[in-house]
């Protein structure tokens, strides 16, 4: 499915609802990771109803352990296009029979794509038509772009009167946390990104260097997560950097693995409809000057 617009070109397919190209045009510069043999085969799954990684795999509700993969089980089903026009896309997907067996809820899951003037609006719209309260995260895992050889600088702009704070992850999951000194850091190919650094109280955030320009305002999301794939033919980071809004985060080494009970959580009363998303501003670096 294609959109476009002026300024932007934009691609997505029905598995996941996933991005395939996001282009900005005049000059044509890909913006989008492409999946390579010997790094990472996506490029910028939806991740619903968990981000992250859970403990075992698996959590526990109403007494009954469920098996979880990471990032949950969306990424992987078939979307089904419900709206169209020349800069919009809508793309739904409904429990059914087989999620119930992993996921114990009755919800309809929309992801809705709107070509701004200059950038990219995404929204995540979840309903629980079922008769009981459902517990689940949701987020986005793009992977951009990005020449790691050369030194590039990422700016993260906290939230009005809140401090950033920096997680920090064992084995996938959460251990620690302690407030974030600078906001403002370098990244290239010796930075260990292949960890993944987790945030919260972002309102937005900027990565720059001589060649792009990626701007996210993420201020409906409440964590976001900096990762990078390693390569495993040159043993290095690949040329890419995911920059991940999230509304929930993995397990902390400490859960006791309850869902309703899980950090931060979010909890959907039923008959009840929550929609949270964020923006995306990518451009060449000499369009900043112009």
């Amino acid at each position: 499915m294609i959109i476009e617009n002026e300024y932007l070109f934009l691609e997505v397919k029905t598995k996941g609802a996933e991005m395939t190209h996001l282009i900005v045009k005049n000059p044509e510069r890909e913006f989008l990771f492409q999946p390579t043999e010997t790094s990472w085969n996506r490029q910028a799954p939806h991740l619903f109803p968990i981000v992250g990684k859970l403990i075992n795999n698996e959590y526990i509700y109403k007494q009954k352990t469920y098996p979880m993969g990471q990032h949950g089980f969306l990424r992987d089903q078939e979307l089904t296009l419900v709206e169209k026009s020349e800069t919009h896309l809508r793309f739904i997907f409904v429990s059914n029979q087989e999620t119930r067996k992993i996921y114990p809820f009755d919800f309809k899951f929309w992801v809705e794509y709107q070509l701004l003037k200059k950038g990219l609006k995404i929204t995540y719209t979840i309903e629980n038509f079922g008769d009981e309260s459902m517990f689940f995260s949701v987020g986005s895992h793009p992977g951009f772009l990005l020449n790691l050889n050369i030194e590039s600088t990422i700016t993260l702009i906290p939230k009005k009167k809140r401090k950033i704070y920096q997680y920090f992850n064992e084995k996938g999951l959460i251990s620690d946390a302690q407030p974030l000194e600078n906001t403002s850091f370098v990244v290239n190919q010796s930075s260990p990104l292949n960890d993944t650094f987790i945030y919260d109280n972002v309102e937005k955030i900027v990565l720059e260097n001589d060649e792009i320009v990626i701007e996210m305002n993420c201020n409906q999301m409440d964590y976001l997560a900096l990762w990078s794939a390693l390569d495993v033919k040159t043993e290095k980071l690949s040329n890419m950097i995911c920059i991940e809004p999230w509304l929930g985060m993995p397990d902390c080494t400490f859960s006791n693995q309850q869902l309703n009970e899980k950090k931060a959580i979010t909890e959907l009363k039923p008959q009840k409809t929550i929609s949270v998303g964020y923006k995306l501003f990518p451009s060449n670096a000499n369009e900043k000057d112009n």
